[in-house]
């Protein structure tokens, strides 16, 4: 059975892990509240509720990530829902580990891949 996902869904789970990460009444959160200015969540609570967000789809058997370059861009509650939503994508089951997918999707180098050592250590290597 293939799973879905909608905005408004995780909208309720980015409020949810907002209010749990920037100790925030979850009712004074709503889709418009900006990161920076209305909740002054700096960038490591805003990957902490991303990734909180990705685990939480990843137990429903949802598999959601968004890279480094677009987390900086998440200006609010809507925005970061939108884009988890839109990356969402049924799990196939291929990675058991929910932390290990989320840094497979942050760092765009697969998981568990090793520096040739050639390179490894030296600086100004041309590998």
């Amino acid at each position: 059975m293939e799973q879905h996902v909608s905005t408004e869904e995780v909208v309720e789970l980015v409020v949810r892990r907002v209010s749990e990460v920037l100790d925030v009444d979850a009712g004074d959160i709503d889709p418009g509240a900006r990161f920076d200015e209305d909740l002054h969540a700096d960038s490591l609570d805003l990957v902490e509720v991303v990734e909180g967000v990705e685990r939480d789809l990843l137990l429903l058997g949802i598999r959601a990530g968004i890279g480094d370059a677009e987390l900086v861009t998440l200006r609010t509650v809507g925005d970061a829902a939108a884009r988890i939503a839109a990356s969402a994508r049924p799990e196939t089951g291929q990675a058991d580990d929910p932390a290990a997918t989320a840094a497979q999707t942050r760092s765009n180098t697969p998981v568990g891949a090793t520096i040739p050592p050639a390179t490894r250590g030296v600086r100004g290597a041309d590998a």
